[in-house]
């Protein structure tokens, strides 16, 4: 990688983040009395371009679709590397993949709900997979497929479907990562699998599973060993926080533990978890040649997409601007 190749690319981004909601627009979006009027409000903003033929409030989610599908693709032609992109846009490509095989193996058609956000386009993705050209896919999806397939004739469960394609999800993103070999990437990425095994954690223990069932959905890559995590499964929150607290996440982990405790709500713990992501990349802003600023432009994308989300489903939902205001995530400028 030369990280001069990313001058041109870096200023062009500090044009796109001037675009995003500032969190002025999206308290006005919060404050708005029905969803149409949190609708006028996005039409005054890029988000205009993916809304000439939409009439209903109700189909806020189309609107989101295209901008996400919009914005990845913007970022890719800007990129000089696409494992920058490949790191955050891969979950669409695993979304892409559950979609089709839940199709298949209900004998339903669920395309619609494609995204083409992926590394992937998703047309090629579905002609590949309905003509089992899987050689033309990465190492992990090939294997997903097969396993998915297997597990099914077995075992007839449709929930483990999930759990087979977000192990090679993982996989797959932790090799991409290491790839690219960029500090702030790599933490990142480390950071998503702790959250996401912790959080998975208790929420293993609020449905009484067993440590075999834990086993099978916590995830390799991680800073924290995945046997000390799955050894935590009868411990209280109290000791896990204690045995938890000199991990490098430690502190935001003891956090999220402590806000769980309190609230018995992992949507606290989530919040905590999207809040350190963050965090970590506040570092690219003095950043004038590398590609830190391109990945970090695409997660605070991301993380306003899903706050218009909240609001939409919130405000079609009659919920109060308050509690909005109290569950949107920390992720706007």
């Amino acid at each position: 990688m030369n990280r001069m190749d990313y001058g041109r690319s870096v200023v062009t981004v500090r044009v796109l983040e001037k675009k995003l909601l500032t969190k002025n627009k999206l308290d006005r979006m919060i404050d708005a009395e029905t969803p149409e009027e949190v609708l006028k409000l996005l039409g005054d903003t890029e988000y205009s371009q993916n809304m000439s033929d939409i009439q209903n409030a109700q189909d806020y989610e189309v609107i989101l679709k295209r901008e996400t599908e919009r914005v990845f693709n913007l970022v890719r032609e800007l990129s000089n590397d696409t494992e920058i992109v490949d790191i955050l846009s891969l979950k669409y490509d695993y979304h892409n993949l559950k979609v089709l095989l839940k199709g298949k193996l209900s004998g339903n058609d669920f395309s619609y709900l494609l995204m083409d956000a992926g590394t992937q386009k998703a047309d090629k993705l579905k002609l590949r997979f309905d003509t089992k050209h899987y050689s033309e896919f990465p190492d992990e999806f090939s294997k997903a497929i097969n396993e998915v397939e297997k597990d099914f004739d077995e075992k007839k469960d449709p929930q483990r479907i999930d759990i087979i394609v977000d192990k090679y999800y993982y996989i797959n993103l932790l090799r991409i990562a290491r790839k690219v070999n960029v500090p702030l990437i790599t933490n990142y990425v480390e950071g998503l699998v702790d959250f996401q095994n912790i959080i998975t954690l208790f929420r293993v223990k609020k449905q009484h599973r067993d440590m075999k069932f834990l086993e099978t959905v916590v995830h390799e890559g991680g800073t924290i060993p995945k046997n000390k995590i799955v050894a935590s499964l009868n411990d209280t929150p109290e000791v896990i926080a204690q045995n938890f607290r000199r991990e490098k996440l430690g502190a935001f982990l003891v956090e999220g533990v402590e806000a769980f405790n309190e609230s018995k709500r992992l949507s606290e713990f989530e919040k905590i978890s999207d809040n350190y992501l963050m965090e970590l990349n506040k570092e690219s802003k003095y950043v004038v040649f590398g590609p830190e600023p391109l990945f970090t432009y695409l997660v605070a994308k991301e993380r306003e997409i899903n706050a218009l989300r909240m609001i939409m489903v919130s405000k079609i939902n009659n919920i109060s601007s308050d509690k909005i205001k109290g569950r949107l995530r920390e992720t706007y400028a």
